[in-house]
């Protein structure tokens, strides 16, 4: 098994692991706007302590890439406040909206596979097999809800 899917296996777990806290802290009084500023100050306590072990491979400091990562931050926290409301809604039950979010794989799969070039380096078929069954079972637990 490779590095990188190994450190992907520890992120889900942790993911999962963590993802449960933030329905409970909405169901202690915590609001969206709060969410941020935690996230934010999370963020920096990660950054001051360093993650020492995870070397990005980078080239140099960054320029453009600053503004893509910049942006690309932007994204993901509307992405992550978005699911933070969803679960505050009616039917927002955590174990139904993060068992919809692996959907959102797809739409990284289609962008690494036209943009990125990643198609010569994966079998295309297993890949699109795979997405597949994220996207049935998305339905599925959709659906689910009484």
């Amino acid at each position: 098994m490779s590095p990188a899917v190994r450190l992907i296996l520890l992120a889900v777990i942790f993911t999962g692991i963590g993802t449960p806290f933030l329905k409970i802290s909405q169901r202690l009084g915590v609001n969206a706007s709060e969410i941020l500023l935690v996230n934010s100050f999370a963020s920096a306590l990660i950054g001051f302590l360093g993650f020492r072990f995870i070397d990005y491979q980078s080239t140099g400091f960054g320029g453009f890439g600053l503004f893509v990562a910049f942006g690309t931050l932007l994204i993901l926290n509307v992405g992550f406040l978005l699911t933070n409301y969803s679960l505050s809604l009616d039917g927002g039950l955590l174990s139904v909206i993060y068992a919809i979010t692996p959907a959102a794989t797809t739409l990284t799969i289609l962008i690494g596979l036209i943009f990125l070039k990643e198609a010569q380096q994966i079998i295309v078929l297993r890949l699109l097999l795979g997405a597949s069954f994220i996207l049935l079972g998305s339905y599925l637990v959709s659906t689910s809800l009484k």
